[in-house]
């Protein structure tokens, strides 16, 4: 009889044994809902912001490229009203000077030698003028290069800003991208 209580004893071990084996084997199914949860919430959350954010950087962006568009196109705008101003300012010294002749000497008063002094004076006048109006020239397109230096210069300062704006909202696109996958791997 001895033999058939051991026999039972140890079937009831090995039961238990059995039994506590199957229940360690499987994976703690309500512990494993609820940090899943929070995960998931935790990744929304970052998606959310980092949808806010590249939102934000994209609108900086083009506020800053829409200005530096706004502002070359005033410059320009500028520089070619002073051009306009500049040729109609020289239509107006040529019409004046058409119109406003030297009068000299009425014909026949004076001699030969006093019509002729008053002709080399008006032609050196006029040559006066004209090297006066090709200096005013010089200096114009002096100033529309340096014009043009600044314009580069000031393109080239707003480019490196614009680079750097885009650098950041491309960046966080990727980071919103990644998390976007890991809220979709997750939710498998």
């Amino acid at each position: 009889m001895k033999f058939r209580h051991l026999a039972v004893w140890f079937s009831g071990v090995a039961l238990l044994g059995t039994g506590a084996t199957f229940l360690w084997a499987q994976p703690p199914q309500s512990q494993r809902v609820a940090p899943a949860r929070t995960e998931r919430d935790k990744l929304r959350a970052e998606i959310v912001e980092l949808r806010t954010e590249s939102e934000m950087l994209r609108f900086d962006y083009e506020l800053a490229r829409d200005g530096v568009l706004e502002e070359l196109k005033i410059s320009r705008s500028m520089k070619m009203a002073g051009q306009v101003m500049g040729a109609v300012g020289d239509l107006q010294v040529t019409i004046n000077e058409s119109q406003v002749e030297p009068s000299g000497l009425a014909p026949g008063q004076g001699s030969e030698q006093d019509r002729k002094k008053a002709t080399e004076a008006a032609k050196a006048a006029k040559q006066e003028k004209r090297k006066a109006a090709q200096a005013a020239a010089l200096e114009n397109r002096k100033a529309v290069e340096e014009m043009a230096k600044e314009e580069a210069a000031f393109i080239a300062e707003q480019k490196k800003d614009l680079t750097r704006r885009f650098a950041l909202l491309a960046e966080k696109r990727l980071d919103l991208e990644d998390a976007e996958r890991r809220y979709r791997e997750n939710s498998r």
